[in-house]
C-alpha cells in the first residue's frame, strides 16, 4: 500500500535511535561560539557552571550526569532515559541562556568546520538553526510522549504530563506557589513517587483549608470528601501506625495509594475551580446589581 511522505515521516519515534541523536548533538556538535572559540552544549555549561545556583557541591557536568544517572546507554526503560535527559538539557540550555547577560557572555550560534572558524558574516539563519534543532527535537519527543515543559523560576523547568485541567486551575488559583505545585504534580519523575505526591498534596491541603468554606457553600459533598481523603488517605496524618492508623491503608498495596491520591488531586481540582467560578460569578452579580439596575 502507498503511503505519502508525510506518513512516513509521521512514523511512531524510536526512543533509542532520538536518544542517541540527542547525546551526540549535546557532547558532539560545537553548536556555540565564546571568546572565539567552539563548544558543545556540556563544555559551555561546564565552563559556567561555578555560577549554576542549584550545583551543590558539584564542580563538573561530569558529576552532575552520574549523580543523574544519565548513561550514553541506558540500562532503564527508554522512555524514562529519554525523558531525564530531555530535562538535564532543557534545564542547563535555560540556564545558559538566562545567565548570559550576568556572565559577560553572548552565545553565539555556529559549527566548527575543520581547522577553522566561520566568520562573523558567515553566521547566518542557517547556522541559527542548528541550535533550534535541538530544541525541536526535544520538544518533538516530548510532545509524542504527552510531556511537556513548565518554567517555574529564574531558569528552573520541569516536564510534566500534560493536563489540561491542572494547567486550567493552575492559571487561575490565587498563589503562584500553589499553581506550581498544581503542575509539579504531573512531573514525570514522581509518577511513582508515593512521599512526592504527598508532600505536594499537603501544600494543596493548605490552600484548601484556606477557602474550604467556600467549597462547602458551592459543594458540601465535595468539600467533606476531600477533607475524608486528606484526613485518612496518610496525607495529613499517619495512618500506617500510631493514634490516626486505619486497617484500609495497612492493607492496600503501594500502586493503590498513588491512585488514591491522584483521585484526591483531581477532586482537589474541581474544588480550586468552584473557587474561581464562585468569584467570577459574584464579580458579574455585581456589575448586575450596580450598572444595568440604575
Amino acid at each position: 500500500m502507498y503511503k505519502s511522505m508525510y506518513d512516513i515521516l509521521n512514523k511512531s519515534f524510536d526512543y533509542d535511535c532520538e536518544y542517541k541523536k540527542l547525546w551526540e548533538m549535546i557532547f558532539s556538535r560545537r553548536y556555540y561560539l565564546y571568546n572565539s572559540r567552539s563548544y558543545t552544549l556540556i563544555g559551555l555549561f561546564n565552563k559556567f557552571i561555578v555560577c549554576w545556583k542549584y550545583k551543590g557541591t558539584k564542580c563538573s557536568s561530569q558529576e552532575i550526569i552520574k549523580e543523574l544517572e544519565i548513561e550514553e546507554k541506558p540500562k532503564e526503560n527508554i522512555e524514562e532515559a529519554i525523558l531525564k535527559l530531555c530535562d538535564f538539557i532543557v534545564n542547563i540550555r535555560e540556564f545558559l541562556v538566562f545567565e548570559k547577560n550576568k556572565i559577560d557572555y553572548q552565545i553565539k550560534l555556529g559549527i566548527k568546520q575543520d581547522e577553522y572558524y566561520i566568520t562573523e558574516e558567515e553566521m547566518g539563519e542557517t547556522i541559527f538553526m542548528q541550535d533550534k534543532i535541538l530544541i525541536d527535537l526535544v520538544s518533538e519527543i516530548l510532545n509524542s510522549l504527552n510531556y511537556e515543559v513548565v518554567k517555574e523560576e529564574d531558569y528552573k523547568c520541569f516536564i510534566v504530563k500534560k493536563n489540561v485541567d491542572a494547567e486550567e486551575t493552575a492559571k487561575i488559583v490565587e498563589e503562584d506557589d500553589i499553581s506550581n505545585q498544581i503542575l509539579q504534580y504531573n512531573d514525570y519523575r514522581i509518577v511513582k513517587d508515593r512521599e512526592a505526591k504527598k508532600a505536594i498534596l499537603k501544600s494543596l491541603a493548605d490552600y484548601f483549608e484556606g477557602h474550604r468554606k467556600e467549597i462547602k457553600d458551592s459543594n458540601s459533598d465535595l468539600e467533606n470528601n476531600i477533607s475524608f481523603a486528606l484526613n485518612n488517605f496518610d496525607i495529613r496524618h499517619n495512618n500506617i501506625t500510631g493514634r490516626y492508623e486505619n486497617s484500609f491503608m495497612k492493607n492496600i498495596s503501594e500502586k493503590e495509594v498513588i491512585e488514591l491520591y491522584d483521585k484526591t488531586y483531581f477532586l482537589m481540582l474541581i474544588a480550586f475551580r468552584l473557587i474561581a467560578l464562585k468569584n467570577f460569578e459574584n464579580e458579574v452579580e455585581e456589575i448586575r446589581r450596580n450598572e444595568f439596575k440604575k
